[in-house]
């Protein structure tokens, strides 16, 4: 009898359990389904779904970090892109659905991912430095000769000759764009590295050029001695003398000198002008030369000879 009783009691016992574990309801918060993705060389485009959830938690690290470790964002969509990546880089990625400030699913991973390798590229590009103010230098990178993978920019370095690459001046250039610099010294050779940027961490590789600013009294530019009018053979002939000079120059006046040819030149007289038109000459065998006499005390150097024609 008293064997009977026991074994009823271990009966309605165990019944008692198994109602229990039958009442204990599954994960609330459903975890995500349908995870899927899509790569380039510097980014991941996942997409999921679930039913009556809030958000979702993305996270993402290179392959093999620890959960909790790794670069999190939160959404609302059920499609998410993670940019800024390195190319030929392998990454994991979990995808946690968020039902309430307390509720959550188990995460559900993608493993492995590995970023395209980058096509982006600077081998055709080529960059033009080019001064037409003393206190302007303007800079523009022709990718015209690069493939047809998209350039959305390039990155441009530039500092003193020999500065140490990541210690420069940073600058973003548009393609076929030009950008102007203006904390520069004069005379002075700078370094510029520049690289093709395509998306994110997508870059190509550095290209290197070299330019030398003017001097604070730089030479006059674009000379020209035309002939106008008069007898050669006489000695009356007209000629008119141009030239140009950069904006921002402090400029006192230029010294001209016209001389035999094959002679040194010296000054003769002084203008301001930028144009002047002479008289008497006899056609031929003489020089013209043409300096700028600068405020701080400087002179250029002398530009010619241009011959009388």
């Amino acid at each position: 009898m008293r064997l009977s009783f026991k074994i009823i009691l271990l009966f309605f016992g165990l019944t008692i359990i198994n109602s229990c574990k039958d009442d204990v309801p599954e994960d609330s918060c459903p975890k995500v389904e349908g995870l899927n993705f899509y790569s380039t060389s510097s980014r991941i485009e996942i997409s999921y779904y679930a039913e009556g959830v809030n958000s979702y938690k993305i996270e993402y690290g290179l392959t093999g970090f620890n959960e909790g470790s790794g670069e999190t964002f939160i959404t609302s969509n059920t499609n998410f892109e993670i940019d800024n990546l390195t190319p030929s880089t392998t990454y994991d990625v979990y995808v946690t659905s968020i039902c309430s400030s307390t509720e959550s699913s188990k995460s559900v991973g993608l493993y492995s991912i590995t970023t395209d390798q980058s096509l982006c590229d600077s081998t055709n590009s080529s960059i033009n430095i080019y001064q037409y103010s003393l206190s302007n230098i303007s800079v523009n990178i022709d990718s015209s000769g690069e493939n047809s993978y998209e350039i959305v920019k390039y990155e441009l370095e530039y500092g003193i000759e020999g500065f140490t690459q990541g210690s420069g001046t940073l600058l973003d250039v548009q393609s076929n764009g030009v950008i102007s610099i203006t904390d520069f010294q004069p005379n002075t050779t700078y370094d510029f590295y520049y690289r093709a940027n395509c998306s994110g961490n997508d870059y190509g590789d550095y290209k290197f050029a070299q330019y030398t600013t003017l001097s604070s009294c730089p030479e006059p530019t674009n000379v020209s001695v035309s002939y106008q009018s008069g007898s050669c053979s006489n000695g009356s002939a007209s000629y008119y003398f141009n030239w140009d000079y950069y904006s921002g120059a402090d400029i006192v006046n230029y010294s001209v000198s016209i001389r035999s040819t094959g002679q040194e030149p010296y000054s003769s007289f002084t203008t301001t002008n930028t144009h002047i038109s002479l008289t008497n000459f006899y056609c031929g065998s003489r020089d013209f030369y043409v300096r700028a006499n600068c405020n701080n005390g400087g002179t250029s150097d002398w530009y010619g000879p241009f011959p009388f024609l």
